[in-house]
């Protein structure tokens, strides 16, 4: 897998896997539309085995894998783009099933989404809200819509809770779980935030690829941005912070099963 190839691959496979067709993309191609937002600085020792940046960018991508696979919460901020719509948000996720975040959909409004466990509580807005359920905008608004984490439209937002994770630990990963040599070119680096970063570009066919990973510290892939035919914006924060995830009062909750079913 060439390294332009990770993000649309890795978005694919997870929100497809969601069933993300209501409100996601059906092609799984991305586009970002605003620049990477700073990722949290790594801390500062040299990653081990010397200078990140002298090694070849196979060695860095699996550096980076080895280090993405450990990782048990994370910050997603995404901007991605379907024939249908621009969707963009940030969610704080972790490996345990907690979510807090926000998703936007152009022209479908904004959901605010707590995930715990297989429990999901929707926040939608008016233009969102209208879209699930006509005629229900005065009972339902400012109320969060509960929800199974199968069900359809939860599952359809709840997919980003998974993206973050899923894409650390598979980079440098075929779609079949093997690993692959990855190509690409070094492009010197650049400060991420306040982390200096390795860029890694690459360019396949329509497609182009910038990858930045963190040569302070741990080897934390900090962002991965694709222009051209596949087109897409993550940026990763927040390695390892705790998820902490509160129901809201019940006086704010509505059972949300009869409009998220899909």
């Amino acid at each position: 897998m060439r390294a332009n190839r990770l993000l649309a691959a890795t978005v694919l496979s997870s929100l497809a896997l969601a069933g993300l067709t209501a409100c996601g993309p059906d092609s799984g191609t991305g586009k970002s539309t605003a620049p990477a937002a700073p990722a949290a600085s790594a801390s500062k020792p040299a990653a081990a085995g010397g200078s990140l940046e002298s090694l070849p960018v196979d060695e860095i991508f699996k550096r980076a894998q080895a280090v993405g696979s450990k990782v048990t919460a994370v910050k997603l901020a995404f901007t991605l783009k379907a024939d249908d719509g621009t969707m963009s948000g940030e969610v704080a996720e972790d490996g345990t099933g907690n979510c807090a975040g926000t998703v936007t959909l152009a022209g479908q409004g904004k959901v605010e989404l707590l995930r715990k466990g297989t429990t999901v509580w929707l926040k939608p807005d008016a233009t969102f809200l209208n879209s699930v359920a006509p005629g229900k905008g005065a009972a339902l608004s400012g109320k969060y819509l509960s929800a199974q984490a199968d069900a359809v439209r939860a599952k359809e937002l709840t997919a980003f809770c998974d993206l973050g994770l899923q894409t650390l630990k598979n980079i440098g990963v075929e779609e079949d779980g093997s690993a692959t040599p990855m190509t690409g070119t070094k492009a010197g680096t650049k400060q991420v935030g306040d982390t200096k970063a390795v860029i890694i570009t690459d360019k396949d066919g329509g497609t182009s690829a910038e990858l930045a990973i963190a040569a302070e510290g741990q080897p934390y892939l900090l962002s991965l941005v694709t222009t051209g035919t596949d087109e897409g914006n993550m940026t990763f924060s927040d390695f390892d912070k705790p998820v902490t995830v509160t129901a809201p009062p019940a006086s704010q909750v509505v059972d949300g099963s009869a409009y998220l079913k899909g």
